[in-house]
């Protein structure tokens, strides 16, 4: 692996830890991790033009999780800050690892996101079923609970994919 896709790897571990714990903190991402991605990307585009370039390629997975995003937010079941900051960390990301990252994300998503709906049903199960049997979805959706925080879930498929390049 070149210098700079390990600075790259390594500066954005360190970064998505960060947004990680003020996810979980407070459940929001600051829209200046998204701009610092983004000059991080147009310096790149001139640092290490091997692996960053203007093709739509590069620009496939960023603009497909805003496109996700702006539904998930209109279906609350996603925050603005998971989009933004997943547009920008794509961009980021050397597009080799675009493909890689994007498979243990999903997969790490269906575990972490499975997980959870799994414990609220343990927890819930006669409320779900009562609500269920009058026909009150609203009560379902309650007792599923709400949105978790998502970087975590994004640093631990940035870890599983750095090991995966490393090892």
């Amino acid at each position: 692996m070149s210098n700079v896709l390990a600075f790259v790897y390594t500066f954005m571990l360190v970064q998505i830890f960060m947004v990680a714990i003020n996810d979980v903190k407070y459940r929001k991402i600051s829209n200046q991790w998204s701009i610092l991605n983004i000059s991080l990307f147009i310096a790149l585009l001139f640092i290490a033009p091997e692996n960053y370039q203007l093709t739509t390629e590069t620009f496939f997975y960023s603009l497909t999780f805003l496109l996700v995003g702006f539904i998930g937010y209109f279906l609350r079941i996603m925050g603005p800050g998971d989009s933004k900051y997943l547009f920008s960390l794509f961009l980021v990301t050397p597009l080799v690892w675009h493909n890689s990252f994007f498979s243990v994300l999903l997969y790490s998503t269906c575990i972490i996101g499975g997980f959870s709906i799994l414990t609220q049903l343990a927890q819930n199960h006669e409320k779900i079923a009562d609500y269920a049997r009058s026909g009150y979805a609203q009560g379902i959706r309650e007792c599923l609970g709400s949105k978790f925080p998502y970087a975590p879930v994004i640093l631990m498929s940035w870890a599983w994919m750095g090991h995966h390049l490393y090892f």
